[in-house]
């Protein structure tokens, strides 16, 4: 009789408790992933080396079960993501070889756990937490914002990347510039007069002023309760 092999690894795993939500979770980072390299999932089966009916299978939530080699083959592809209530963020990186962390979204144990969810304030820049409440607050998606920065590269007003904009969004970012912030400005929080921000506050948070004493910053909090800005 032929020795047969089989990998311990994965004999003694616990197997993932797929739920229906974890494959709306896993549904959404793949079509998210599309959007913002405007992939069709053909484009994306031919860069992962599967199948494009399976790709859309994965695209369109028609599983039950996410296979461990599929997982494998997209997660070099597919960007890392963040979930609070009805909102996705998508950081600037992908999965790489941490097909399991992929996995995850889609089992219950994403659930139970913090991984995933955006609680860690403190690990997150000033700069990339400020866009996130702009972005929140003028109920912006992920694909407006780079839609908007794709129009002022063409326009020339712009020479900031998608992938500089994802990496400040994330917070793990090098030193900004004054151009920059002004780019992240007009794209989040661009009204002077009603804005969320004040300039010099959104160059306090980019480390390109000193900031303001705590009494001006509590006056500016007045003006803007008082103007309707919450």
């Amino acid at each position: 009789m032929t020795a047969i092999v089989f990998n311990f690894e994965k004999l003694t795993r616990p197997r993932p408790n797929y739920t229906a939500a974890g494959i709306e979770r896993l549904q959404a980072v793949i079509r998210a992933t599309l959007a913002i390299n405007s992939w069709s999932t053909r484009q994306l089966a031919k860069r992962a080396g599967i199948s494009h009916v399976t790709v859309a299978k994965y695209a369109n939530g028609s599983l039950r079960e996410p296979q461990e080699d599929i997982l494998k083959a997209l997660a070099p592809y597919i960007y890392r993501a963040t979930f609070s209530q009805n909102n996705i963020e998508i950081a600037s990186k992908t999965y790489q070889d941490d097909w399991e962390a992929l996995c995850t979204i889609a089992t219950d144990e994403f659930c139970s756990g913090s991984q995933g969810f955006p609680d860690q304030e403190g690990a997150m820049s000033d700069i990339a937490r400020m866009i996130r409440e702009c972005v929140n607050f003028r109920n912006l998606s992920q694909q407006e914002v780079e839609a908007q920065l794709h129009e002022m590269q063409k326009a020339k007003t712009a020479k900031m990347s998608v992938e500089r904009l994802r990496q400040i969004q994330s917070g793990e970012h090098s030193a900004l510039s004054d151009d920059e912030v002004r780019i992240i400005r007009v794209l989040v929080d661009p009204f002077e007069d009603s804005g969320i921000y004040r300039e010099s506050e959104w160059l306090e948070a980019a480390g390109l002023r000193e900031k303001n004493p705590p009494a001006q910053r509590e006056q500016r909090a007045d003006n803007g309760m008082s103007n309707g800005v919450k």
